[in-house]
């Protein structure tokens, strides 16, 4: 997962050849692993191979990829393993076209969970506040999405 976390963070070439051998399911499924730090790995690779593109964000996000990265972010293993998720959810959300709202609402409570949290990293709020800028730059069901999940107060304190 390591090997694979260095080749999609090359360059554009790269992380394609890495999701088109077919790592993506594999990725996903590890972020499950009773391992934390392959769970970690996972995370940062996905974040990686999100991040190129709006294309292989959605190939992402199909394979699944969501519910992991919410599992790890209501239980993670460690500060490192909370960040990376986080990284690779505001990652998820990144990007025109934007990804389908149904395919990243899931993370808003998680989101609206960790903004609340006074012992929330402040580096992982800063990945928090870039995941909901990315949720909510849209069209009104976008915004509206965001202010159900009761996060303007506290992004407001935030300033």
């Amino acid at each position: 997962a390591w090997a694979l976390t260095n080749v999609a963070s090359a360059d554009s070439d790269c992380t394609i050849a890495v999701a088109d051998s077919g790592a993506i399911p594999h990725l996903v499924a590890q972020l499950r692993s009773s391992d934390p730090n392959v769970r970690e790995q996972c995370a940062w690779c996905l974040g990686n191979i999100s991040g190129d593109s709006p294309t292989l964000r959605d190939t992402v996000l199909q394979s699944g990829a969501m519910e992991g990265i919410l599992l790890n972010i209501a239980q993670p293993a460690s500060p490192g393993l909370l960040g990376n998720v986080v990284w690779t959810l505001s990652n998820l959300c990144r990007g025109k076209p934007q990804p389908d709202l149904h395919m990243v609402s899931p993370a808003l409570p998680h989101l609206a969970s960790l903004l609340s949290n006074p012992s929330t990293p402040s580096d992982v709020m800063v990945d928090v506040a870039w995941a909901l800028s990315y949720l909510s730059d849209g069209n009104d069901q976008r915004i509206q999405a965001c202010q159900d999940a009761n996060v303007t107060n506290r992004l407001v304190e935030l300033l």
